[in-house]
């Protein structure tokens, strides 16, 4: 109670989407490290493969022995796969959502993801950089000081072809027979770039996003194919006059490549590939992806750390926060007009949904 009174001065909205049933003891064990009775939780399950009342009893949020958390809510949401518009919906819808509660950053989290540091520790951190959005942003293009031109080897950013979308109605899938005017919109000003989605955004983000004036900007993301990794990024980009920055500071991912390890998603950190955490520590406030199986010992390794932490840590009042500061330079971001623009790769491809 002391440490939340300390830092009243900002409180959180978390929004965590859910679609695993066996990732639910570790999404019951994050939660634990999180909750906050000044703070605002909406869990978002995927109809498909996950039912809303098996999420509750996890939480403890139903049963003789259920607790009043009135902060808390979980709900059920449509199905959306990788890749397409409806994914960035669902996010919008939910942050929109929390909009009600008060709060003055929104942690977008999946059932994968684990805090680094205590609860104490990342609301220091987000007070001390309260007009910061935590997001990495690649973008599509940058130019160097020296005025050559670098691209971004996001092999998404050279994919022609149309994203088709209804919301869950029907499959979304890939029109590679119709073309997306890149070049045509970064001419009026949008300048793109790609991100991961699992990002902490502050409340006057999240609501400049949900401005009806924005539909058309929507409109035309919901057209692309991966919007689920461009559309905040683009946005940042893209905005007038942006007057908030960028922190260093957000998760820790391993795209380790060895043999047993994902090709085409982030490794599950164990104690070796999740040294860095440990080498960097004011670096990252969350880690994925993990799992309480193959990530066990390095789970138990962060709870040691975050039972270490106190208000009282001189380690964490030592912070010089000012330094993870990564201010925008969107003239930076302008592509030129021989920017290389698309190809098409069958290897990457081939799993995608087509054109019926």
């Amino acid at each position: 109670e002391d440490e939340q009174k300390h830092y009243a001065d900002v409180s959180i909205a978390y929004f965590i989407q859910l679609s695993q049933p066996e990732k639910l003891s570790l999404v019951k064990r994050v939660f634990d490290l999180l909750y906050s009775p000044t703070d605002a939780f909406l869990y978002s399950v995927d109809a498909d493969k996950l039912a809303v009342a098996d999420v509750e009893q996890a939480l403890g949020l139903v049963g003789a022995r259920k607790l009043s958390r009135p902060n808390v809510r979980v709900q059920a949401a449509a199905h959306a796969d990788y890749y397409f518009w409806p994914r960035v919906q669902i996010v919008l819808d939910g942050m929109t959502q929390l909009l009600d509660e008060q709060w003055d950053f929104v942690i977008h989290l999946s059932e994968s993801d684990y805090p680094a540091h205590s609860a104490s520790y990342i609301r220091h951190a987000l007070s001390q950089q309260r007009q910061r959005n935590f997001i990495q942003i690649t973008p599509r293009c940058w130019q160097l000081e020296n005025g050559t031109t670098t691209y971004s080897p996001w092999f998404w950013n050279y994919v022609d072809g149309v994203a088709v979308s209804c919301g869950s109605e029907s499959k979304a899938y890939l029109n590679t027979s119709l073309h997306w005017p890149q070049q045509e919109m970064e001419d009026v000003g949008i300048r793109f770039g790609s991100s991961s989605e699992w990002v902490i955004l502050t409340r006057e983000l999240v609501e400049y996003s949900a401005k009806p004036a924005l539909i058309d900007f929507k409109r035309i993301m919901s057209l692309r194919i991966e919007s689920d990794e461009s559309f905040w990024a683009t946005l940042i980009l893209s905005i007038p006059g942006m007057t908030q920055s960028i922190s260093q500071q957000g998760w820790f991912i391993s795209w380790d490549r060895s043999e047993g390890q994902p090709q085409h998603s982030p490794a599950t950190l164990n104690n070796q590939l999740g040294q860095e955490v440990f080498d960097n520590p004011n670096m990252y406030l969350f880690v994925r992806k993990v799992s309480e199986g193959n990530s066990s010992a390095f789970l138990d390794r962060i709870d040691r750390r975050i039972r270490s932490e106190t208000l009282q840590d001189k380690s964490e009042q030592d912070v010089d926060f000012a330094k993870f500061e990564a201010p925008l330079n969107v003239e930076r971001t302008r592509c030129p007009k021989d920017a290389p623009v698309w190809f098409l790769n069958p290897i990457f491809l081939h799993d995608l949904p087509r054109a019926p």
